[in-house]
């Protein structure tokens, strides 16, 4: 201090100038405030050693206050000793030698956890550190319970060993404590912060201070994503195990599933997604399946209506309702055919009047049919368990109006009057037999309202929805798509609109043009979005082709952008009904394949009683197994044709 105290004094100080003298100032004061900075340092890094001394010693006081004995005196003798720089010996007092001052901070190494009744300290008493593993209450482990180690133990094993053995269903990790401290909201960065023992058993199922090992029992195939994630601060995913089961393993372990990297967050949240969806589905098809009850009831005629039943609507059900089901589907077919064929110039009849009128014979196959669904009709309604449901069902409906058209028509329409066709006075032409005015006048409009309805018999057709199972996916696919479809509609109307006014407003001028109002202009419209095109009328203009085009590109994307998801949702569900006849299928098989082996085993105990029977008293020979129907099927080959 004396260079900087005499800087001034000296008489060239005064003829420097100001910014110099400043300089020389900064230079005295600077020097002084570093080395009282480097003081405070010190004093600062001593202060903490003494902290820490002081709370090992504190720590040290206390386990050896438990310990008993001369425990205390030997401690009070050994600070004092360290105190002044020197080594006492505690050998006489189960001690061990301490270390130097120099390493551990002044700490002395106590004798390890394995080394029997001194293991927690001196004084030569019991100790009470429990030996052995120490199981958590959920492990339902059969042991006899012992001590609990207290919080003193249980840091000064942490302490002991800075690397801990963490045992995940029979597979071992070492790890350090230092690594798992890094996250600590997580399980195994809470254990390395746990300090008692009902806190460690909270976290683990078992674990044991001897061994320095913690026990988990949980799957080890995901444990070492876990543990990877605690040594580079990434969490992946690996392909071979389950989605579920790795989320389920996170949750345990207390790890947010946002901590996944990006290359495999994107594929945990999609095949978690899928999978949900598919569990999803199969709940509700086990759901559907249970909710569906036939109650016949327990008259005397249940037996015979659940028969009926089962033979119009479970074709699977036996070999009768199968063929039934195939006549049914036959008879549409004809039916549907014959409707068709009626259409023919060539194959109509004329009446008196020469008016062409249906073929006899295709109208007798035509009453055929009818009668044949009517009759199916009545039988399944009969058999119904429910009549009402039965009633308001949508394929039932369905039935109805194929059926009721032919009854109308029979009941109010009048029958045509065939015969040979009176010739007319010249060259041998018909006669004109018009029917009077009044009569024309009051049968015309019931003629065309039967018209109507003879046109709905075409709904026949869509009894055929009953047995496949690719029209039930459709009519599944309109139902659960009526959004997307919407929205296709919509967005064709709105082209029609738009595309159609423009045209309009362009070629309406035009000489011979087609676009003679805007629902001309829409009409043409949809031929175009649709891809369709009658050619009828076109634009002509310039500036009408380039909208033409337009609305040709946008009917592209129109079109494509719906479909896709349309045709995603009939593939599942195609899908899923392949699958619920599949299980039909087994589960009628187990059922014959069970009616078939009590049918066998009732004919083994009938043999075998027969047997006792003609043959009473003790066997003379051990008696053999009756056959069963069975026997044939396990030889190796036919009875007339072995191996």
């Amino acid at each position: 201090m004396s260079y900087e105290t005499s800087v001034w004094d000296q008489p060239d100080f005064s003829n420097l100038s100001r910014k110099q003298q400043n300089v020389e100032i900064f230079k005295a004061v600077s020097g002084f405030i570093l080395s009282v900075g480097s003081q405070i340092s010190d004093s600062r890094c001593h202060f903490e050693d003494l902290l820490r001394r002081l709370e090992n010693v504190e720590n040290d006081l206390s386990m050896f206050g438990e310990g008993g004995g001369g425990g205390l005196t030997g401690l009070e003798e050994l600070i004092t000793d360290q105190g002044n720089g020197h080594q006492t010996d505690f050998k006489e007092q189960g001690l061990a030698t301490p270390t130097s001052g120099k390493v551990g901070g002044g700490r002395f190494e106590f004798p390890p956890l394995g080394n029997g009744g001194n293991s927690m300290g001196g004084g030569g008493g019991d100790s009470n550190q429990p030996q052995g593993w120490l199981f958590s209450p959920r492990s339902n482990s059969p042991v006899e319970y012992m001590g609990e180690p207290d919080t003193n133990a249980i840091t000064r094993a942490k302490k002991e060993y800075p690397k801990v053995i963490i045992n995940v269903g029979g597979m071992k990790h070492e790890v350090m404590w230092r690594m798992l401290e890094k996250r600590p909201l997580t399980r195994l960065g809470m254990l390395s912060k746990a300090r008692t023992h009902a806190e460690i058993l909270n976290l683990c199922d078992a674990y044991s201070l001897q061994e320095n090992e913690y026990y988990f029992d949980r799957d080890p195939a995901t444990f070492n994503c876990v543990l990877n994630f605690y040594r580079t601060d990434r969490l992946h995913i690996i392909d071979e195990v389950c989605i579920l089961d790795f989320a389920d393993d996170l949750e345990f372990w207390m790890i947010k599933e946002l901590n996944l990297e990006i290359c495999c967050l994107d594929k945990f949240n999609s095949r978690r997604e899928h999978i949900m969806q598919e569990i999803e589905k199969e709940r509700m098809n086990m759901g559907g399946d249970d909710e569906v009850v036939e109650d016949f009831g327990d008259g005397y005629f249940a037996p015979y209506q659940k028969a009926l039943w089962d033979l119009f609507e479970k074709p699977q059900s036996s070999l009768c309702a199968k063929l039934i089901s195939l006549l049914s589907i036959g008879l549409v077919l004809v039916s549907t055919v014959g409707m068709c064929l009626n259409t023919f110039d060539w194959m109509q009849a004329k009446d008196i009047h020469g008016n062409p009128v249906d073929n006899p014979k295709l109208a007798l196959v035509e009453a055929i049919c009818i009668s044949y669904f009517t009759i199916e009709y009545l039988l399944r309604l009969a058999g119904a368990p429910k009549k009402m449901e039965f009633i308001k069902g949508t394929m039932n409906v369905v039935d109805s109006m194929a059926i009721a058209p032919y009854y109308l028509t029979l009941f109010f329409m009048p029958q045509p009057e065939m015969g040979p066709i009176p010739e007319g006075p010249f060259n041998g032409e018909p006669a004109a037999t018009n029917p009077p005015p009044e009569e024309e006048g009051s049968f015309g409009d019931v003629g065309r309202i039967m018209q109507v309805f003879r046109i709905a018999r075409i709904m026949r057709i869509f009894k055929l929805a009953r047995r496949s199972v690719g029209l039930q996916s459709i009519a599944h696919t309109v139902k659960t798509s009526w959004k997307d479809l919407g929205l296709l509609f919509l967005l064709v109307g709105m082209g029609m609109l738009v595309f159609g006014s423009l045209e309009y407003y362009i070629e309406n001028e035009e000489e011979d043009t087609g676009f003679t109002s805007i629902p001309q202009g829409m009409w043409w419209a949809v031929q175009t979005l649709t891809s369709l095109g009658y050619g009828d009328f076109a634009p002509t203009t310039f500036l009408g082709k380039i909208i033409g085009s337009c609305c040709g590109v946008c009917g592209v994307l129109v079109m494509a952008l719906p479909i896709p998801i349309v045709v995603d949702n009939f593939a599942d569900y195609y899908s899923e009904q392949k699958k619920l006849e599949a299980k039909e299928l087994k589960r009628e098989a187990q059922a014959k394949q069970a009616e078939f082996d009590l049918q066998a085993k009732d004919a083994a105990e009938a043999a075998l009683l027969q047997t006792l029977a003609s043959k009473p008293g003790a066997f003379t020979s051990p008696p053999m197994s009756p056959p069963d129907g069975r026997g044939r099927l396990a030889q190796n080959g036919s009875v007339e044709n072995k191996f």
